[in-house]
């Protein structure tokens, strides 16, 4: 939400995932009009459009427009799996050194 959220607590208690810039006692109720519905819409300078990824965990948001979507996902997934190769050679008592050595040169 690029604005304020009431009844936070009872999101928080529900499960339910919210980003906004701040929270609010104030209701939306008669003071709001919905102007389109799955439309391109700007939050936070970041222009949205339906079908893009949008990713988020408690250090913040990003979104992924749908045409670069799988690429991204792709290389993520690779970088991923790395970190997972990279963090079970520390775990097994690897060094640094040595475990940054198990992956290919330029391919971190």
């Amino acid at each position: 939400v690029d604005g304020a959220v009431r009844d936070s607590g009872s999101i928080v208690e529900s499960g339910l995932k919210v980003w906004s810039r701040s929270v609010t006692p104030r209701t939306g109720k008669r003071r709001l009009e919905l102007v389109a519905f799955n439309d391109v819409v700007n939050i936070g300078g970041v222009q949205v459009r339906p079908g893009d990824l949008i990713l988020a965990d408690n250090d913040g948001v990003i979104i992924v427009p749908s045409d670069v979507a799988q690429t991204v996902l792709d290389r993520a997934l690779q970088a991923a799996e790395k970190e997972s190769h990279l963090l079970k050679a520390l775990e097994q008592g690897a060094s640094a050194r040595d475990a940054a050595g198990i992956l290919p040169p330029g391919k971190w």
